[in-house]
């Protein structure tokens, strides 16, 4: 076996942690949006979708409880001046999120499923270099 591929997999293996992190985290702030957020309709107010990097971005703004005006970026596409549902922290609006699943949990889904990909390579690399090449 190369000399480093067990200190790679073992980077590897850190990095698949910290991605699995974020994503928990993720899930944490969407679990307590939906515990004690509040939903309200938001509008589209930018969309831009640039077709070389296959990329979407939608800027939606909403009015919180107190009729303040807030903004939040999503890496939906969505329609210019769509009407939308959006679910927001009460405390702090400025954690905000559309209310359909690509809004939600698609890319949280996607963080995830990249750390797991990642956790089980790096715990499989480390155990093929453990046990096949002493």
């Amino acid at each position: 076996m190369p000399k480093g591929t067990k200190q790679l997999f073992a980077v590897l293996l850190l990095l698949s942690l910290y991605i699995l992190f974020i994503g928990a985290k993720d899930v944490w702030n969407k679990v307590l949006i939906k515990m004690d957020g509040v939903t309200t309709t938001g509008i589209v107010i930018e969309s831009r979708n640039d077709d070389a990097n296959d990329s979407c971005l939608s800027i939606i703004q909403f009015t919180d409880e107190n009729g303040q005006i807030h903004t939040f970026k999503t890496n939906a596409g969505y329609k210019l001046g769509r009407a939308i549902e959006v679910r927001y922290k009460r405390d702090d609006p400025s954690i905000a999120h559309t209310t359909d699943f690509i809004g939600t949990w698609f890319w949280t889904a996607v963080i995830l499923a990249i750390g797991l990909i990642l956790l089980f390579t790096s715990i499989c690399g480390l155990l093929a270099a453990h046990f096949l090449y002493r």
